[in-house]
């Protein structure tokens, strides 16, 4: 029952940390270059990677609200343990998987999709 005593800040906390994520849309070209070495220069991928930044940062909100309503918070942490377990197994499933930042984001929403499923398992 630990985590249950404490899932709204541990919501309100991944939340604001997934919600960093928007500085992909702001500032694309940059933290692809130093997060995951990745030069993208003006090339038309740069759409679906702000696209994702904002994607990402609107899940991050979501998480963040959920704390609050909770008549939202297990659909909300469904659909985003999915999305961190996803992320994590195309960053394992790619050559990013040899990048430190890339390792530490997937470990960090694989340990998230623990503690959320922990969560919803009543611990």
């Amino acid at each position: 029952m630990v985590i249950a005593e404490h899932f709204d800040l541990i919501l309100k906390i991944s939340g604001v940390l997934t919600a960093g994520m928007v500085a992909l849309f702001f500032f694309p070209e940059f933290v692809l270059k130093k997060a995951f070495s990745i030069e993208m220069n003006g090339n038309p991928a740069l759409l679906f990677v702000r696209h994702w930044g904002i994607l990402v940062f609107c899940f991050g909100l979501l998480l963040f609200w959920s704390a609050s309503h909770p008549e939202l918070k297990v659909p909300i942490v469904v659909a985003a343990i999915v999305e961190k377990l996803l992320l994590c197994i195309c960053i394992f499933l790619s050559p990013l998987r040899t990048k430190p930042i890339a390792l530490i984001i997937a470990g960090g929403d694989a340990l998230l999709a623990l503690v959320y499923g922990a969560y919803l398992l009543g611990y």
